[in-house]
């Protein structure tokens, strides 16, 4: 998977979710919550943290939804990645057919 592509949309849902996604450092996603340091996630969606980052019950908390958010968005983006491209008239771009039912398709770009 492209790192740069994950931790972008990674960011973009961490900020929807009251977290700031701060620039790549060292191979790492660092992460932020109420103005501090939280976390630092890696290009395969683990989770590193210093134990005096989380020390509080709402800070492990956000700990936790932030580890959710990039295991689901590195999911998503991987079968995103694994799908088959879609063949259709007049298509333009780099659309993904995720699902084929009856002739109905659920598509991705």
């Amino acid at each position: 998977m492209n790192k740069e592509l994950y931790f972008k949309e990674l960011g973009i849902v961490l900020s929807r979710s009251e977290f700031t996604a701060l620039p790549e450092q060292d191979e790492l996603l660092p992460v932020e919550w109420d103005g501090l340091p939280l976390c630092r996630i890696t290009a395969d969606g683990g989770v590193r943290y210093w134990r005096e980052d989380v020390a509080a019950p709402e800070r492990e908390r956000a700990c936790e939804r932030a580890t959710d958010l990039a295991c689901t968005v590195r999911e998503y983006m991987t079968l995103l990645e694994q799908a088959p491209p879609l063949q259709a008239q007049s298509l333009t771009g780099d659309y993904r057919l995720l699902a084929d039912f009856n002739g109905a398709v659920l598509a991705a770009h």
